[in-house]
Formats: C-alpha cells, structure tokens, sequence
C-alpha cells in the first residue's frame, strides 16, 4: 500500500480486504506543527475504517524520528525513541492478532473486533479499574467518572498499569486544553483520574513510588471562579417580562410554549432561593407548603440529603412574582404530586431522573441563549446561573449573609429549620427575596431604612418606648 504523504506509518498487515495501519490519526485538521496527534491502530474494510488509540501523542516531527529509530547505539532502550516504538508495534501486534483470530473463524466484524479489544480477558486495564472505581460511586459522581473516563478513552486510550505515568497524564491534560476544555473541566476530569490512581495503588496495581500526582508532579489546578456567572436584578427583570411580551412571529405555537416554559423555569429556580435543577423538579406540594397556607415551601437538598450530618433544609417564601410563576406553569396543587411536574412526569428510577435532569439543563441552556439573543442581552446563561444570580443580588442588597447562606441550604447546622424560624420569620424572608426583583439598590434603601429606624429606637429611653408600644397596642 503507498505510503500516507508527510506521514507514513510503524507498520501495516494485510489480511484478506483487511487491511491494519499503525499510523496517527489525522481525522482532526490541524496547522499547528507542534500540536500532538494520537497515534492509532486503523482497520479498514471495504473502504470503511475504525480507529484503536493506542494512548500516545506525538508531533509529525516526533512522529517521523519514532518511524526512523533503531536500536543501534542505544543504552536504556525502554525510554528511548526505539523503544516507545516497540511499544507501540507491541500494541498493534495484540490487536492484529484479534482481527486474524476473528476473520479465521469467520466472524469478522468492527463491532466483533471493538468488543475483543474492549474487553480483554488477559489483561487487566486502567479504564477496567476506571469503571470499577466508578460503580462504587453514588449516582451523579459515578455519571461524572464515566463522562472523564470517555475522555480518556477518546484523547488517550486505554493504557495497562505501567503506563499510569506523570507523563501519560501530562498529554492527556495537553490534549484537553488543545480540544478547548475549560480549566474547570480539566480540573474535575484530573480529579477523577487521580480517585483511579489512588485505588490502584490501594491494590498495589502501581508502586506508590511512581504516583504522578503531588507538589513537583502533576498538580492539579482549579478552574477559574463562577462569580461573574450571574445575572443582575435588571437583566432578571427583562426575563420576567419577556414572558408576557409577544413572541416572534414567525415561531411556532408549540416552541414558543417550551421556550416560556423554560424561562419560567429558570425564574421559578432563581426566586426559590437559587435551587438547582434537581431540587426543581422534584419539589412537591407537601405538608408544609399546606400548613403555611400555601406560603411556603419546604425541601432537603439532593445534593446533601444522605449526608446524616449535613441534612441541608431550605424553606422557599414564595414571594408574588414566584406565585404568578406557579400559577401558570406548575401542576395542579395535590398533596404528595410534584410542583414542576413536567420536568419528570412520572420517571422515579434515580438513574433515569438524572439523565432527564441533565437533558432538561441542556434544553433550557439552549433555549435561553435564543431569548438573550432577542432581546440582545450578551450573556449565554446556564441553570448554575440562577443560583449564582440569587446569591449575588441578595448580597449587593445588603441582605444577610446568613440569611443567604441559609436559604440556599449552605448551613451545616442539624437543626437548620428551628435557627430559620427563631432568626428570620416569614415576613423578613418575604422581605429579602423580594429584593430579587427591586432595581439595584432599592432593597439596600429599605434595609437601611431599617437600619435608621431601630438607630433612632436606641436614643429612646425605656419609659418612653414603652409608652409608645402600649399606644400602638391600642
């Protein structure tokens, strides 16, 4: 076969209309010449082909010396270019072998050969103990080990246990910020993987002796601060609006409701105390929202529901602007049903509920960056972005940070519902968050007002302050 131009490749085989390449993988165009590309093990049939990384990132220059190396004259030939090239022809050779084995026995197939690759009896693999690692999780986590671990798989490879090296995780974090994934990305996927190192060397998979991890080593960094993730109270109101203002014309009646929906949605996360998704969708009409005269609701966050020490309970007022929201976009009130109910239907399998929850986050992301769009607001905001707002306005209003702190479920304490009831009755709750929908600065006014007032209650004497409350009485 002729030799790909300005490439070239280790080694090939031919079997039958098989054909195995061990080359780079040039399906991602790129100019850069530094840039590292992911040697693979192609299999073509028929003018179709699939693609095994093998793990290893090179340059073309790097790419052309490992084509060109020898082991003449070299001394430590593991860590020489010759031998990271017998490496990689090692690799080839394992899945040649497989692809020969399957097209002898007549039942030769991509599908055939990926399940073979994949799922090695011999040979116990990182992404093996990945998954393992994964499953112990609860949840949401397991879901996010999986989602790195994919990206490992796809910028990287599966790799056995003597490849768990600083060097092997360098190029896989090169590789993520060469695909554009953000620091904070980086930074969650780097976390997992370090959760997989540190169980291998729990089963001495790996000589503790070689972690990669650490000060002098690979270190991982936090991504950047969310603090500029947040509407203002303006911007807040001009979504508020936009859901009795007209729609274009030229949208269907079925996407403008979905569209109207999802803004509500967002403010019915933003006024209920800046609660995420999750939380949203499975709010119910229980027994306190009932005793309250409807006035309030009650829930135990997702997030930290099963921690016994940290049973984080939110009480939501809910404020004019969040009942005109209920009124129109939430289910009929019956004991036990869910609020939001359309978020969920009736789904009760955790798994699936995360899978609808995270579609759902998407759809609204979506269909709110065409909103800001309209009515030319610069900002792309996500569902984490009602939370961020909440906080952020309730702070430059001058509210307690307790209070905020409180509301969003952030107290540690196991007895949070008695400290909101003793600290901040349903009148001050109501006061606060309305603030969420006042123009900068006039929810400071009203508490400074406040402020004044009880400053000038404490120039009164007693006697006189006792006679103007028995007055007021009257």
């Amino acid at each position: 076969m002729k030799e790909e131009k300005g490439l070239g490749h280790l080694k090939q085989e031919r079997h039958l209309n098989i054909v195995a390449t061990l080359t780079i993988d040039t399906r991602k165009k790129t100019n850069k010449i530094d840039e590292r590309l992911p040697v693979c093990v192609r299999i073509s049939q028929n003018r179709k082909s699939i693609y095994f990384r093998t793990g290893f990132l090179v340059t073309v220059g790097e790419w052309d010396e490992l084509r060109h190396a020898t082991g003449r004259g070299v001394i430590d030939k593991e860590e020489s270019t010759w031998g990271k090239k017998q490496k990689q022809i090692n690799l080839f050779d394992n899945i040649w072998k497989k692809v020969v084995e399957l097209s002898n026995d007549g039942c030769f197939s991509f599908d055939a050969l990926k399940k073979r690759v994949k799922n090695k009896q011999d040979d116990k693999t990182f992404l093996k103990l990945w998954e393992s690692v994964a499953s112990a999780k609860k949840l949401g986590t397991a879901e996010s080990y999986r989602i790195a671990a994919k990206c490992f798989e796809k910028l990287v490879g599966d790799i056995g246990f003597e490849d768990v090296t600083e060097e092997t995780f360098e190029r896989w974090r090169g590789a993520m910020l060469n695909e554009s994934y953000s620091l904070t990305t980086v930074g969650i996927y780097m976390r997992a993987c370090r959760a997989v190192v540190n169980e291998a060397v729990r089963r001495k998979l790996i000589d503790v002796r070689n972690y990669p991890f650490g000060k002098g080593k690979i270190e991982i960094k936090r991504g950047a601060t969310r603090k500029e993730e947040y509407l203002s109270v303006s911007d807040i109101i001009r979504l508020y609006n936009f859901l009795e203002q007209d729609m274009p014309a030229h949208w269907k009646a079925g996407y403008k409701f979905v569209v109207l929906r999802s803004v509500a949605t967002f403010l019915a996360a933003y006024l209920g105390n800046g609660m995420n998704l999750a939380d949203l969708a499975r709010l119910e009409y229980n027994d306190y929202y009932f005793s309250t005269g409807k006035s309030c609701f009650r829930f135990l966050r997702t997030k930290t529901k099963d921690k016994s020490d940290n049973q984080s309970e939110v009480i939501v007022p809910i404020i004019p602007e969040l009942r005109s929201i209920i009124d129109k976009y939430a289910n009929e009130e019956k004991y036990g049903e869910r609020v939001f109910d359309y978020i969920l239907e009736d789904i009760v399998d955790e798994e699936l509920i995360r899978k609808r929850i995270a579609q759902e986050n998407s759809n609204i992301k979506d269909r709110l960056e065409v909103v800001c769009k309209l009515l030319e607001m610069p900002q792309r905001p996500s569902m984490t972005w009602a939370r961020h707002s909440f906080a952020t306005n309730l702070a430059h209003a001058g509210v307690p940070e307790r209070y905020i702190s409180q509301a969003m479920g952030h107290s540690t304490s196991k007895n949070v519902t008695a400290l909101y009831i003793s600290e901040f009755p349903h009148e001050k709750m109501m006061l606060f968050n309305s603030f969420l929908l006042k123009e900068e600065g006039d929810g400071e006014k009203v508490l400074q007002s406040e402020r004044n007032i009880l400053d000038e209650l404490k120039n009164i004497p007693k006697e006189e302050l006792l006679l103007m409350f028995a007055k007021l009485m009257q």
